[in-house]
């Protein structure tokens, strides 16, 4: 007696087309007529080609991590206040520079004459005579020719790379030291002086000594109409070229709080009277009066954002991520790296500032600065996942009216803010030195901006699924049946190649 029928791989093909759940394959198997079995067979064959043209199409898309941009408008009871900073538009006050290294400034302003007529009374008689001792005794000494650029301290530099680089040497062979400010402004090539002020490079701790103070500069305060504790509710930071500034509704303030408003209009939010102190002023540095105001993605594989600007070339642990923070600081990083200094004081990891009169120095500079705007400085900067931005729309009106004038002084009259109520008795000067500022929401609706990607797992299975179905009958079980005939296609092969005779089975007795 025999066992079991052989299997084959006719017998097993057959199997497959009468008990398969796929559409066509059935008509191909069964049916005698070889003509009708052949259209069968293009019939399928053509439409598994469109299958898997489109299927590897949605897959392909896929792997691009594509995503799509989702816009809502919110409405809330309330919302959180912007932080709002304001920084005078002058650097450094001139009653602050008498004996300092920044003297030489007031110079070049013509002292305190001429511009300073109608607030002569503002500066002491101590200051004055100060002012007109130290200038009699400021002897200019004549300073050594720049040294040659010295290439070969430069380890990294590679000549091949700055083909198109063109260095812009600056005009300050006449300049006597660092401090030779009359040497540098007659040196100045720039129509608007731009290139001087470049030069003028207080230290952090200059400018908090020297410029504006938050007690002198922002006369009056309100939230939602309720007066601010202005010691506690602004964090003073520095600023390059505008010198102290003060942050309403920082984190870093003393208050330590973040305020939230539930009201609109112009009667709302956050109200100031600033006090420019126009007296103050350093023309050469300072050519416009006035208060500078500032109203401060889908993560994985979607895009390259980051959270918290961990792996990226942001250092700072006290403030929040940004992208054009995180440039900066990279830039300064091969400055640091290689030029040993860097043209930024603020740069506390590397206190050592680049000497403008250092023409090696000053090279490097310039040939790092030209890589960093041609995108070559490999920065890890990627845009942040989140981020919060404040569409501004501004208006303008006179202020104070001549009416009101009198209230705002009775005001200021119970304060001790003495200057700023002597400003006040000349509606001229008034004018020149009072700015109000009104910030406030118009509206409690916000645009909510998401990225959502355009493919996820579950979408990509349903969309290669029903091209499945659509095309060629199949569903992901029917995936199976044919695994299940590609092993069993494969045993047949296995069994024919190590065992060629025909199996006896030994009969029991």
């Amino acid at each position: 007696m025999r066992g079991k029928e052989k299997d084959t791989l006719g017998k097993s093909l057959t199997d497959f087309g009468n008990e398969t759940t796929i559409h066509g394959v059935q008509y191909i198997v069964n049916k005698d007529n070889i003509i009708y079995r052949l259209c069968w067979v293009v019939i399928c064959i053509g439409f598994l080609v469109v299958f898997i043209i489109q299927g590897s199409d949605i897959i392909t898309d896929f792997l691009q991590w594509p995503y799509s941009t989702k816009i809502d408008i919110v409405g809330r009871p309330s919302l959180t206040f912007p932080a709002v900073t304001v920084c005078n538009a002058n650097m450094m006050r001139r009653s602050q520079l008498v004996d300092t290294r920044f003297e030489g400034l007031i110079a070049l302003d013509g002292g305190v004459s001429g511009a300073d007529y109608d607030y002569s009374w503002w500066f002491s008689s101590d200051f004055v005579n100060g002012f007109e001792q130290s200038s009699s005794s400021v002897q200019r000494k004549k300073r050594s020719p720049p040294a040659s650029i010295d290439y070969d301290m430069f380890s990294w530099y590679d000549p091949s790379d700055v083909s198109d680089f063109q260095y812009y040497a600056d005009n300050w062979d006449t300049v006597t030291s660092g401090d030779d400010w009359t040497g540098f402004y007659m040196s100045s090539r720039a129509d608007d002086y731009s290139d001087f002020v470049d030069v003028v490079n207080p230290t952090r701790a200059e400018l908090t000594d020297y410029g504006h103070q938050l007690e002198d500069f922002v006369l009056q305060c309100t939230f939602d109409r309720r007066q601010c504790n202005i010691s506690e509710d602004f964090y003073v930071w520095q600023n390059r070229y505008y010198g102290n500034c003060f942050t309403f509704n920082s984190a870093l303030s003393p208050a330590n709080q973040t305020r939230t408003t539930g009201k609109t209009g112009g009667l709302s939010g956050l109200q100031l009277t600033l006090f420019v102190e126009q007296p103050e002023y350093l023309g050469i540095l300072s050519p416009h009066t006035g208060a500078k105001e500032y109203i401060k993605r889908l993560g994985g594989f979607y895009t390259n954002c980051t959270i918290d600007g961990d792996d990226t070339n942001f250092t700072s642990s006290e403030y929040i991520y940004s992208k054009a923070a995180c440039k900066k600081i990279c830039y300064q990083l091969h400055l640091s790296q290689f030029c040993g200094c860097v043209d930024n004081q603020f740069f506390d990891d590397y206190p050592t500032k680049c000497d403008v009169l250092n023409a090696t120095q000053q090279w490097c500079r310039q040939y790092v600065e030209d890589r960093y705007l041609d995108d070559e400085l490999a920065c890890v900067c990627p845009s942040p996942c989140a981020e919060t931005k404040y569409v501004k729309t501004a208006s303008s009106l006179l202020w104070p009216s001549e009416r009101y004038e009198e209230h705002l002084l009775r005001r200021l009259n119970a304060s001790s803010h003495s200057n700023a109520v002597r400003i006040l008795a000349s509606s001229e000067l008034s004018s020149k030195n009072l700015i109000r500022v009104k910030i406030f929401y118009e509206d409690l609706n916000y645009e909510f901006v998401e990225m959502v990607p355009v493919y996820t797992i579950p979408s990509v299975l349903g969309s290669v699924g029903g091209l499945m179905g659509l095309y060629i009958g199949m569903s992901f079980i029917s995936v199976f049946e044919v695994l299940s005939l590609l092993l069993r296609i494969c045993r047949i092969g296995f069994a024919k190649l190590f065992f060629n005779g025909e199996r006896v089975l030994p009969i029991k007795t």
